[in-house]
């Protein structure tokens, strides 16, 4: 899943609950609309410190929506391996194995980390 597909995740909850852009920023403390308008371009992330704050308004479980962002970690780091090499690199399998069982704190941890290599 790419960050457009969580974009349009967020669009379409915020569609149901009829959520403008400037209403859901304002509500996790953003003056402008344009924090989520990137996300639901897909050119930004989702901060692993928001994910509870937002997940709360859009009245979805937090794991869905931290689920929807790792998932879009996972597929960065894998295309980003596979520009590199040409090929799956076994450290990203081994790297995505001991995601899949992480507690959230080492996730939020590992998301900042891995943001600053990658520069997204």
């Amino acid at each position: 899943m790419g960050s457009k597909l969580i974009g349009d995740f967020i669009r379409k909850r915020r569609a149901v609950l009829k959520l403008t852009q400037k209403e859901l920023s304002g509500s996790l403390g953003f003056k402008t609309s344009q924090f989520i308008s990137n996300i639901e371009r897909g050119v930004a992330e989702i901060p692993p410190s928001r994910i509870k704050d937002l997940a709360g308004i859009l009245q979805v479980e937090a794991n869905e929506l931290a689920n929807l962002v790792s998932e879009s970690l996972k597929r960065k780091l894998m295309r980003k391996s596979e520009e590199i090499s040409g090929e799956t690199d076994p450290f990203i399998d081994e790297f995505l194995s001991a995601w899949s069982v992480a507690s959230e704190e080492d996730r939020a941890l590992i998301k900042t980390l891995v943001s600053k290599v990658l520069k997204f």
